[in-house]
């Protein structure tokens, strides 16, 4: 694992008093911590940074939303899946949104 020097340390303290937040995702490049602040991802090992793909259109505001999304998605990966087993737990996984669904209606 990388070590992460005082000033390093400071930066990334500084940040988080700022409103920034740990991400359980290591870097990619060094496998260090990363912060998100600002939809800007950034590693306090190596200082890496890059956008965090954030689609606001996409992003769902409601659970009936999201529950409708995850179904859908559900429903796409049944089509092309060609073992029954896994079918089965894609079908499985489809009727309990449905049912949730169900429920908030």
């Amino acid at each position: 694992m990388a070590t992460v020097s005082r000033k390093q340390l400071a930066a990334a303290s500084e940040m988080l008093r700022k409103g920034a937040t740990l991400l359980s995702e290591p870097c990619p490049n060094c496998g260090g911590v990363q912060l998100k602040y600002k939809d800007e991802v950034i590693c306090i090992v190596c200082g890496s940074s890059r956008e965090r793909a954030v689609q606001q259109a996409a992003k769902p505001s409601s659970l009936k939303e999201v529950l409708e999304a995850k179904a859908l998605e559900v429903a796409y990966m049944l089509k092309d899946e060609r073992s029954v087993e896994r079918q089965k737990e894609l079908l499985d996984l489809l009727s309990k949104y449905v049912e949730l669904l169900a429920k908030l209606s």
